[in-house]
């Protein structure tokens, strides 16, 4: 097998991955309720959901240790799936 073929699963998502996580956000319409989460929770889930951070990532780069990434990741997406899925949103 030449070393030019990969397999679909190796190439899916390769060359669109900015792309498709920018457009699903748009289509979903999340970037205003990413905007309304507290400055600490939106910070991280930037880095995470829209630069392609580690959560091991985000702890260095911000300098703080990895379980604060975590709770501050795992709350940000709680507030986002409540606000997504009201009515009001």
């Amino acid at each position: 097998m030449s070393s030019k073929i990969r397999s679909l699963e190796n190439n899916v998502g390769i060359d669109n991955k900015q792309y498709a996580t920018i457009q699903l956000t748009d289509v979903l319409d999340i970037n205003h309720l990413v905007d309304k989460l507290p400055e600490e929770q939106k910070i991280v889930l930037e880095l995470q959901y829209f630069k392609g951070y580690t959560q091991d990532e985000v702890s260095m780069h911000l300098e703080i240790p990895l379980g604060t990434v975590k709770t501050r990741t795992r709350n940000g997406l709680i507030v986002l799936r409540q606000n997504y899925n009201s009515p009001q949103s």
